[in-house]
């Protein structure tokens, strides 16, 4: 018995499902799209006058959904996009088979989350990530697919919340973290990607409170001021309690 239900159940889909067909007013096949119970399900297939497919979109109950594909007047691949559940989360320009262009992924509510600019390839130029209110989260610079400048780190207000200076790939130089108020925080010494040498650390109103010396990426000692601007030494534990490391 059950082998004639589960019959009757695929002759059913077969019969709500159906391929759906337009042509250009010269007669070429324009689009070729599956539908299910009057929906779009299935792929969906868009072609130009030459013959050539134009883009590939897949659909679940009239919903776009994983990898979307867009080609050029020769067939060549030149954009992919990403759905889930009908909401585009991602695209990129493609070149040669590589990325080359823009890639973009998104927030839920469709605003960017995330820019990234390829050539050939390989990350070049400046990558961006984003709140989702559309406020700059991070820039990076890039070169040749490694970090390489200064990169900007903001509050969800857009106000400067970190410096770090990047070459060829690792940071290098002072790494500045300031409050919501734009002033000072601490100042970090890197050197190919490791703490070392001297870093500050100031309060609310700038003023420094803490010296610390770092020797091969840990605390080595360290010093506290005073309210007047005398300092002493202080342990590296005590230091760790800033942290810095």
């Amino acid at each position: 018995m059950k082998y004639y239900v589960i019959i009757a159940m695929l002759l059913s889909t077969l019969l709500c499902a159906e391929v759906r067909t337009s042509y250009y007013k010269s007669g070429e096949l324009r689009l070729k799209e599956e539908f299910h119970d009057n929906q779009r399900h299935g792929l969906s297939q868009g072609f130009y006058k030459n013959g050539k497919r134009y883009f590939e979109v897949t659909y679940a109950h009239g919903i776009p959904s994983g990898l979307a594909r867009e080609y050029d007047r020769d067939g060549v691949l030149r954009m992919v996009k990403e759905y889930k559940a009908g909401t585009k989360i991602a695209e990129v320009s493609i070149k040669n088979g590589k990325k080359h262009g823009i890639e973009r992924q998104f927030h839920a509510n469709g605003n960017v989350s995330i820019e990234k600019t390829y050539r050939n390839g390989i990350l070049e130029g400046v990558s961006k990530s984003f709140y989702d209110n559309g406020t700059v989260r991070v820039s990076l610079h890039v070169k040749h697919g490694e970090p390489d400048g200064e990169s900007r780190e903001y509050f969800e207000d857009g106000t400067l919340k970190t410096l770090t200076p990047y070459q060829n790939g690792m940071i290098n130089g002072q790494v500045k973290h300031y409050n919501h108020a734009g002033i000072l925080e601490a100042e970090i010494p890197f050197r190919h990607d490791r703490r070392e040498g001297t870093a500050y650390v100031y309060n609310h109103k700038g003023q420094r409170t803490h010296e610390i010396i770092f020797h091969d990426n840990a605390i080595h000692h360290g010093y506290a001021y005073g309210s007047t601007g005398e300092k002493r030494r202080i342990s590296a534990e005590a230091l760790k309690a800033l942290g810095l490391e």
